[in-house]
């Protein structure tokens, strides 16, 4: 969390947008995901909490099962960038 001057959001924007782009897709659609199902929990609407709650235990799932999760500690433990596949 930060702000920044209007006249740099743009940079700092593109700046966060690339270091998105350098984690693992998997991880990120579930962040995103649990990022609306908190929002839609915290407001005035929880019709289909069980389907919020289902869709989060199968992303977290499909990231544990994922080549990226093997992927991101190998190059953790070799010290080197990781290579994400989306898979």
């Amino acid at each position: 969390n930060r702000s920044v001057a209007g006249e740099i959001l743009q940079a700092a924007t593109q700046r966060l947008a690339a270091e998105l782009s350098q984690r693992a897709p998997l991880s990120v659609q579930g962040t995103k995901v649990s990022i609306q199902a908190v929002l839609d929990h915290l407001g005035s609407t929880r019709d289909g909490k069980k389907e919020v709650v289902g869709e989060l235990d199968r992303l977290v799932a499909a990231v544990y099962e994922s080549e990226d999760l093997q992927e991101g500690l190998r190059a953790l433990s070799e010290q080197r960038a990781p290579n994400f596949k989306g898979h």
